[in-house]
């Protein structure tokens, strides 16, 4: 049977010569596949230049993996939640620029608790003594050049060890040791003081997303390129441009979820395939018992022998029980349902808060990033060995695409300072491109 979607898809395979060309021909400047942070802030910078731009964006919102919802009438991000790295992280002065107000949260106390009891003060200091000295053995080598699993340059074991890798890797970023670059992690910034976006990063998202051009349900699944022109074609229809900006995550790129007709050259093939996704999922929900200032905290709680969970907890009338899995726990847990999610939530909940963790007053919410066919994953992790692909993603090809987003940042990979970095360097590069036609 013939559809509407099989005609598209069907023409697109004249992409590589004078069909694409001949769509362009009258197009707009720029076409932005995904509207999350690199893209909103690639199309604001073009269209700050004068520029004429369209962004398609696959979901019914915009924002990409920040994903602010309401629990209780408070704020809760199930995706990107915090600015890393203090007054240096960049995108503090963007906020303000926008009218934004970051609170600055410091460096706080990190509790551990094990056997849904909280660790003695000798555990404590001995986890952060392991948790120092792994994490320096893995920077220096990934700072010396060498790039490396991370789980091969710090051999130790025990109990303490099993916790700070937990900590370390899958928690912070999103893989377990034996996948984890040493060059990665000793390049991406942002340790030590924390801070978030008053009112959840989805704010950030508003500002940065105000009166861009935006095509809702319209995900790419084609991109047909010459050296003069692209079109992107999809169940929306057929966009044409002269450049395009792609902002979707490795994991869909990886996974065939957008083709390119010509196929990309073998050098950004290989650097998607260097940079699969990491796993890291949130869950909340509110406590109908208040709870005093004093049990304000995060801690790290090792829920089983192996399994550790990340535990924000805000206090208040009706405080927050936040916690997050990632890495392999992240990834077992969603393959084995909601019903388990739930249930490791709950552990991890009971350890801060006791049996007041199951008074919710609204129901149980929790990211799938692992499962959403727009992302695949949380946010992008090198494969050791690696970690210089990212620099390669970022790169131009041939004139006519590029590429942006978190992936495709060295300092500021995984966080939403990367996504919207890389977006305005892709927009400049395509501005001084233009130029030099």
């Amino acid at each position: 049977m013939t559809t509407r979607r099989s005609v598209l898809l069907g023409a697109s395979a004249l992409a590589a010569q004078g069909w694409v060309a001949g769509c362009a021909a009258g197009g707009i400047d720029v076409v932005i596949v995904g509207a999350g942070i690199a893209g909103l802030t690639a199309a604001r910078t073009l269209l700050d230049a004068g520029r004429s731009v369209v962004v398609l964006e696959a979901r019914t919102r915009i924002g990409g993996r920040v994903d602010t919802r309401s629990l209780s009438g408070r704020p809760f991000d199930a995706g990107a939640a915090w600015l890393h790295g203090g007054a240096g992280n960049p995108l503090h002065a963007e906020a303000g620029r926008l009218g934004l107000r970051v609170e600055d949260l410091g460096t706080p106390d990190t509790w551990l608790y094990e056997n849904a009891r909280r660790a003695t003060s000798d555990a404590e200091a001995d986890f952060a003594r392991t948790y120092a000295a792994l994490a320096d053995a893995v920077e220096s080598a990934g700072s010396a050049g060498f790039d490396r699993p991370a789980a091969e340059v710090f051999t130790a074991t025990g109990p303490d060890v099993t916790a700070a890798w937990a900590a370390y890797a899958d928690l912070d970023f999103g893989v377990p040791p034996a996948e984890l670059s040493t060059r990665d992690a000793s390049a991406i910034e942002g340790g030590g003081a924390q801070s978030r976006i008053a009112g959840g990063m989805g704010r950030l998202v508003e500002a940065l997303g105000r009166d861009i051009p935006v095509r809702l349900e319209w995900p790419v699944q084609r991109i047909g390129w010459t050296a003069r022109s692209v079109v992107a074609v999809g169940i929306g229809g057929v966009v044409a441009a002269r450049r395009a900006i792609i902002t979707v995550p490795t994991g869909v790129l990886g996974s065939g979820g957008v083709v390119f007709d010509p196929p990309l050259p073998d050098r950004w093939i290989r650097a998607i395939q260097a940079l699969p996704m990491g796993q890291y999922e949130r869950a909340g929900h509110a406590i109908a018992t208040p709870l005093p200032a004093s049990a304000a905290g995060q801690a790290l709680v090792m829920v089983g022998p192996t399994d550790a969970a990340w535990v924000e907890v805000e206090a208040g009338a009706q405080p927050l029980v936040v916690s997050a899995e990632g890495g392999a726990a992240a990834r077992r847990l969603l393959s084995e349902g909601p019903a388990a999610r739930r249930a490791f939530h709950d552990a991890a909940a009971r350890a801060l808060v006791g049996e007041r963790a199951g008074e919710m007053v609204e129901e149980f919410v929790m990211s799938t990033w692992g499962a959403d066919p727009h992302a695949r994953g949380a946010y992008s992790a090198a494969l050791p060995g690696r970690a210089d692909q990212r620099a390669v993603l970022a790169s131009p090809v041939e004139g006519r695409l590029w590429f942006a987003g978190e992936a495709t940042s060295t300092a500021w990979a995984q966080q939403v300072t990367g996504a919207w970095e890389s977006g305005r360097e892709a927009a400049r590069s395509v501005l001084a491109a233009i130029a030099a036609d």
